[in-house]
C-alpha cells in the first residue's frame, strides 16, 4: 500500500481519538494489522473495499484518504459535534464526570497554551482533540478546587470557553459561539479578574455579531468592563 495512504489513515484515526486496537476491532482486524496498514506494508495495491471501510469507520469521504490533505485542516462536523456534546453535558458543567481528582491549574494552563498556539498557527484540526478534553478538565477543576485555586481555575475555564467560541466563529457555528461566549462571561465573573472579564465580554460580542446582533454586541462590549463581578 502507498505509505501516504497509511499515514492519512493514522492521521484521521488520531483526530478521531481512536486507538490502533479499537480501530482494528472496528475494522474486524488486529492491532498488528493496523500497524502494517498505517505503515504501508499491507499490499502494494490497496483494495478499495478496505479503504471504503476505513473511511466509514473514520467518518470521512473516501477521497480524503486518496488525496493529500490541505496544509491547514479545519475542524470538521464530527469534531464540532464532539465539542458541542462536551459543552452541553451536565456532568461536564458540574464537574462530576468521574471521581478523578482535578488537574492542577498549572497543568491545565499548559494544555490550554498548547491548544491556543495550535489555533493561532492555523492548525485548527487539532482543536477537535484538545477542546473537549479541556472543557471536561477545566470544568472539573472549577467545580472542585477551593481557596485561591478556585478563581484561577475559573480563569482557565473562561479562556477555554473563549477558545471554544473562537473555534465556533471560525466554523461559522453561531449557536455554539453564542453558548460558549455566554459561559465564558459567567466563568470570567467567577474568576473575579477584570482583565479576564473584559476578554470574555469581547468574545461574547464577537459571538453576538456572528449571531446577527451587532448593535447589541457593541452595547455589551462597551458596558462589559463596568459590570460588577458576581460574588464567588
Amino acid at each position: 500500500m502507498d505509505s501516504r495512504i497509511g499515514r492519512r489513515i493514522a492521521y484521521w484515526r488520531s483526530r478521531r481519538r481512536i486507538s490502533q486496537e479499537d480501530f482494528g476491532a472496528l475494522m474486524g482486524q488486529s492491532r498488528r494489522w493496523v500497524q502494517a496498514l498505517e505503515g504501508g506494508q499491507r499490499q502494494s495495491d490497496p483494495r478499495v473495499s478496505v479503504l471504503e471501510r476505513a473511511a466509514r469507520v473514520l467518518q470521512i469521504p473516501l477521497g480524503v484518504l486518496l488525496a493529500d490533505p490541505p496544509m491547514r485542516q479545519c475542524i470538521d462536523g464530527v469534531e464540532l459535534d464532539a465539542i458541542r456534546v462536551a459543552l452541553q453535558r451536565y456532568d461536564v458543567l458540574t464537574g462530576t464526570t468521574d471521581d478523578a481528582d482535578p488537574m492542577p491549574v498549572t497543568e491545565l494552563n499548559a494544555r490550554l497554551t498548547h491548544a491556543r498556539a495550535a489555533f493561532q498557527s492555523g492548525h485548527y484540526g487539532s482543536l477537535g482533540r484538545h477542546i473537549p478534553d479541556l472543557l471536561i478538565h477545566t470544568n472539573r477543576a472549577a467545580a472542585r478546587l477551593r481557596g485561591d485555586d478556585q478563581p484561577a481555575a475559573y480563569r482557565t475555564l473562561a479562556f477555554t470557553l473563549e477558545l471554544t467560541e473562537a473555534a465556533a466563529v471560525k466554523y461559522a457555528d453561531a449557536d455554539l459561539a453564542l453558548v460558549s461566549g455566554h459561559r465564558a462571561v459567567a466563568a470570567a465573573e467567577r474568576s473575579q479578574d477584570p482583565v479576564v472579564m473584559a476578554s470574555a465580554a469581547r468574545h461574547l460580542a464577537d459571538a453576538m455579531t456572528l449571531h446577527g446582533q451587532p448593535r447589541v454586541a457593541a452595547q455589551f462590549a462597551l458596558a462589559g468592563p463596568r459590570r460588577p463581578s458576581r460574588p464567588g
